[in-house]
Formats: structure tokens, C-alpha cells, sequence
């Protein structure tokens, strides 16, 4: 049936296609992971060049025909991420965690908390502090927890802090920021402070997770 939709939705991917145009991969809450062509957009006069730009979260009117894609008729800019394209290592890292959430999202399917996680993960690799690979390591963490395939915080722990140390005080920080990761609301998801003890467990632990993927 031929529709018309709006969705809030981010760009994970950008395809060029022919001279002037683009097919975006993007990530909506309700319709999950879609296919946008964006006709023209190329073209220097275009007023939609800023809705099909890597990372950008739009209001898109879309127009869905007889194909698996559906073509772009408006968009409205909520967020850029502008401030990723001044950091060249903090891009790359969101471009690394778009991949990985492309590759988990699910199409024709609603992907609400996905979609929650990957935009607070773009904010705090754009207008926070925190090192990348800290930020990079909790998503993991946190999109296993979503995904139902991550033990316990203390099954974790156990794994992570370095056999024969002692110290039950840095263990139970770490249980804690686990517990923070694993079960906060998404928009609290990198509020926590962490030592750099801390930050080096939880980054070596999220390494150890992609490995055994």
C-alpha cells in the first residue's frame, strides 16, 4: 500500500546514488532500520542536504511506494552532531558504533531503546568530555544488556578485575558502574564519573565482550 509516514529518525549509512542523490540506512523508533532514497539532495541548492549528512537525527516525511525503500519528501533537523566533524578520532568512533547498531537493528520492527542508546551515545562523543574509548565501552556493554546476552554485573566482575589482586573496594566500584550501565535510564547512561582504575576495567572488559561475540 502507498503511504505517507513521519519518523524520527538517524542516519547510520550514507550510499551515493547516481549524480545527484543518496540512499540513506537510518534508525527509526518505529519502524526500526529503513532505506530512505534522497533525490537531488547532492545538488548544491538542495534544501535537503542537511537531512542526509552522516549522524544527522531528522523528523523525515517520508513516501512509502511498492519497493523496500521509501523516498524522502521533507526533513526537519532536530540534531546535527556537527561537533563530531571537528574530532577526527571521535567521528571515527561513531562511526564505528553506527556500524554495530546497523548491524543489530531489526527492519519493519520497532527499535525505540536502540535507537535511545546510539543518539545519547553520539551526545556524550560530541558535547562531553569523556574518553572515546570509555564511551565506546559502555555502549557495548549496555547494548548487550538490551539485547538480553549479558551476565549479571558480579558474573562480570568476577571476569574482569584481575585474578590474584585484592581490594573488594575497587571490585564493588566496579559492580556498581555495572549496575549503573546495565540498568540506569538511557539519558543518565555516561552521567557517571569513573577513575581512570575504573575506566581501564570497564574498557578492558567491554574488549573482552566484542571477542567472544
Amino acid at each position: 500500500m502507498e503511504r505517507y509516514v513521519t519518523v524520527n529518525a538517524t542516519v547510520l549509512k550514507i550510499t551515493e546514488y547516481s549524480e545527484s542523490s543518496r540512499i540513506l540506512s537510518a534508525l527509526s523508533a518505529e519502524y526500526g532500520l529503513i532505506g530512505i532514497t534522497c533525490k537531488g539532495v547532492r545538488r548544491g541548492n538542495s534544501r535537503e542536504l542537511s537531512g542526509a549528512q552522516p549522524f544527522t537525527f531528522c523528523k523525515y516525511k517520508l513516501f512509502k511506494g511498492k519497493g523496500e525503500l521509501y523516498t524522502l519528501v521533507s526533513s526537519e533537523l532536530i540534531e546535527s552532531f556537527y561537533e563530531l566533524s571537528a574530532d577526527v578520532d571521535r567521528f571515527m568512533e561513531a562511526g564505528e558504533i553506527a556500524k554495530t547498531v546497523r548491524a543489530v537493528a531489526r527492519e519493519n520492527f520497532p527499535e525505540p531503546e536502540l535507537l535511545s542508546l546510539y543518539l545519547n551515545t553520539l551526545f556524550a562523543l560530541s558535547y562531553t568530555q569523556k574518553p572515546r574509548n570509555l564511551i565506546s565501552a559502555v555502549f557495548a556493554v549496555r547494548l548487550r544488556a538490551l539485547m538480553g546476552i549479558l551476565p549479571e554485573p558480579e558474573s562480570l566482575a568476577e571476569r574482569w578485575y584481575p585474578e590474584g589482586e585484592s581490594g573488594s573496594a575497587k571490585k564493588s566500584a566496579l559492580v556498581q558502574a555495572l549496575r549503573h550501565i546495565t540498568g540506569c535510564e538511557l539519558k543518565d547512561l555516561y552521567g557517571f564519573k569513573a577513575s581512570e582504575e575504573l575506566a581501564a576495567l570497564i574498557c578492558g572488559g567491554s574488549e573482552m565482550l566484542k571477542r567472544e561475540d
